[in-house]
């Protein structure tokens, strides 16, 4: 007895790309600890349908990302839909620091990937 699954689906159509780019990202701090937890923010980019994909650059996995200062926190990329994002910072090993990244992104393109 074989069925059909049927759902629905939300797809967000955009005209064009973001328009400028990432600015000034800022945290609260710049410096952390292993297991520290920071608010991270950028400038917010404009555009239609824009999300954050937040990552570290060349330290990929030291730093973990969520929604919630509470998590869970998970391995970039990971997107937001706002312009900040709770960040997790992890064992840096023979790493002399950590790399927070961010660009902007829509179905149309991206921006420049800034880091801090």
């Amino acid at each position: 007895m074989g069925g059909t699954a049927s759902g629905t689906a939300t797809v967000f159509v955009s005209t064009s790309g973001p328009i400028g780019g990432v600015g000034t990202i800022t945290s609260a701090a710049n410096e952390a600890c292993l297991n520290t937890v920071l608010l991270i923010t950028t400038t917010p980019v404009s555009g239609q349908n824009i999300r954050y994909s937040w990552n570290t650059g060349s330290n990929s996995g030291v730093v973990l990302y969520s929604t919630s200062p509470g998590g869970p926190f998970v391995a970039p990329p990971f997107e937001t839909v706002a312009p900040q994002v709770y960040a997790q910072f992890g064992s840096l090993g023979t790493s002399s620091g950590y790399n927070v990244c961010t660009f902007g992104t829509n179905g149309c393109g991206s921006t420049n990937n800034r880091c801090i």
